[in-house]
């Protein structure tokens, strides 16, 4: 059964979409460095939903896509401030941003298939 048609670890694709969006700006709103923003995504959502850190990391490409560098992104990268410094996730002001549900569709509807495929060879 492909990933889209079911459930991983009991979790819908669209419930592992909401998941990983919302940890993302709940972090984002702490304006953490990008490694800290990542590693810390890839550990609450590995352990909210049961997926390996792997299968998170292979997926969140097409959230990043969606949620840092679309049209519609929530988020933005500021840059580092010093030499030697990582930019810093952070959330855009809260009268522009959607619901969870408006960044899950858009990004499902534009990259569904691609995370449908990561998560099916991870988890193979």
């Amino acid at each position: 059964m492909a990933v889209a048609e079911g459930r991983v670890l009991g979790f819908s694709l669209e419930e592992i979409a909401e998941n990983l969006i919302a940890n993302s700006l709940a972090l984002a709103d702490k304006s953490l460095s990008s490694s800290v923003f990542y590693t810390s995504l890839l550990d609450i959502v590995s352990e909210e939903t049961g997926l390996s850190k792997e299968s998170v990391k292979r997926i969140h490409h097409a959230f990043h896509w969606g949620l840092v560098l679309s049209d519609y992104a929530p988020l933005y990268l500021l840059g580092p401030t010093k030499v030697g410094d990582e930019p810093r996730v952070c959330l855009k002001p809260e009268d522009v941003l959607e619901s969870i549900e408006f960044y899950r569709d858009k990004i499902l509807d534009k990259h569904g298939e691609y995370i449908s495929e990561r998560l099916e060879k991870a988890l193979s």
